[in-house]
């Protein structure tokens, strides 16, 4: 045999092998395909639906009416001078994301951003921007139960956000609203929790920064650089870590039985706190306020706070049976601690200091007075005290009284 055929014959031969090798490992005596080529049908979509990835009613243009409970959105900005978005009674219940868009209109419109219609309940509106000469960014008056967060609303022509009763608002910025007379940035019905907020730049005249009616809470939120009051209450409301800044009224302009706590006053045209009757600030501080850090009407109790460098006195009382306690008062440019006149009574005046103001340290209305265990030194006018009926001053070291003012005589 030659030597070609006896090379095809051996390369024969460990092929053959090769196949039957793999018939045995596989299944024994037989070599199987790998299935059928032809697919047995059409192939199922393995993509989801739109309405399954993005589940919701999408809002495309400006004037759309929201009239069932449900998930809406934007798809794109709006524009135009008619409503931005109307929530209509029906549509209680539903949750409207901006999505980061912005609602806007081209010129003035007597028409809102949104515009809950009266009767709803239950709406969110959040996540967006509302700009332009509307009348108000979001009109919610009179409507209930309503969340708005984490909106930015600017340049509107009145108020930039309103809200009905029991309603919360959270993480929102109103920016320049105001240009018409007497309206406000943010405007709280009552028992609305307002949280996290900044209202800044108002023009219009005697509007103030944020307006709130009895039972609101506010919690960690800035008022500044308004035409009017920074904070202004119709009704007993509570304050936690506020900031009233550079605003033309009064800082904190509280109304009877407010609660302020741990809330600042910087730079106000007028008073730092304006408190009336039975209002109770703690840990409040006031400076560089341009009439008195703290204007306290009857029964106002002030504990632990601050009052300096303002252009008038530290605290004015303006009532009887005011307390003020624990309180550090100095370099003020009036008196530390003053009455309006004789008529504020039973007011007492305790454990504070009291220094380095322009006139009178503490000066009292009348002899009914309490003013005891008082630091008072370095005030000028007619001294420390002009208190007709008060504790002696002695030295800490050898005080016998123990309810002895200490410092200067």
């Amino acid at each position: 045999m030659s030597r070609f055929l006896r090379a095809v014959r051996s390369l024969l031969t460990s092929t053959v092998a090769g196949i039957l090798c793999l018939g045995v490992l596989g299944q024994p005596g037989r070599v199987d395909a790998q299935g059928a080529l032809i697919p047995p049908g059409a192939p199922a979509a393995s993509m989801k639906s739109l309405a399954q990835v993005d589940p919701g009613t999408p809002i495309s243009s400006a004037g759309f009416s929201v009239a069932a409970p449900g998930y809406y959105y934007l798809t794109g900005n709006l524009t135009g001078t008619v409503h931005g978005i109307v929530v209509a009674a029906s549509g209680s219940g539903a949750v409207i994301d901006l999505r980061g868009f912005t609602i806007s209109t081209p010129s003035a419109t007597t028409n809102s951003g949104v515009l809950l219609s009266g009767g709803v309940t239950n709406v969110t509106i959040r996540n967006g921007h509302i700009r332009g000469h509307y009348q108000y960014g979001v009109d919610g008056r009179g409507n209930t139960h309503c969340v708005l967060e984490k909106l930015v609303v600017a340049d509107v022509d009145a108020s930039g956000l309103t809200i009905g009763s029991a309603s919360r608002v959270r993480d929102c910025t109103v920016v320049g609203v105001g240009t018409s007379t007497g309206y406000f940035g943010l405007v709280a019905e009552d028992n609305v929790v307002v949280e996290r907020c900044v209202v800044r730049g108002l023009p219009g005249v005697f509007g103030s920064g944020a307006k709130f009616n009895a039972g609101c809470t506010v919690l960690d939120c800035i008022v500044a650089d308004s035409n009017g009051h920074g904070f202004f209450a119709l009704g007993a409301i509570t304050l936690r870590q506020c900031t009233a800044r550079n605003n033309a009224g009064d800082g904190f302009n509280l109304a009877r039985s407010s609660r302020a706590l741990d809330c600042l006053a910087e730079s106000n045209a007028q008073h730092g706190f304006e408190a009336n009757d039975n209002c109770q600030l703690t840990r409040c501080t006031a400076v560089s306020n341009g009439f008195s850090g703290f204007a306290l009407d009857a029964l106002c109790l002030l504990t632990d706070s601050s009052s300096a460098y303002n252009t008038q006195n530290g605290v004015l009382i303006g009532g009887a049976g005011v307390r003020i306690v624990g309180s550090q008062v100095h370099q003020n440019s009036g008196s530390g601690i003053t009455a309006a006149g004789v008529a504020q009574t039973n007011c007492t005046v305790s454990d504070c200091t009291v220094a380095a103001n322009a006139s009178v340290g503490i000066a009292a209305g009348n002899s009914t007075w309490a003013v005891v265990r008082n630091h008072l030194t370095g005030n000028g006018g007619s001294g420390n005290y002009l208190v007709p009926n008060r504790a002696p001053t002695q030295s800490p070291a050898t005080a016998t009284n123990p309810f002895a003012n200490f410092g200067d005589p």
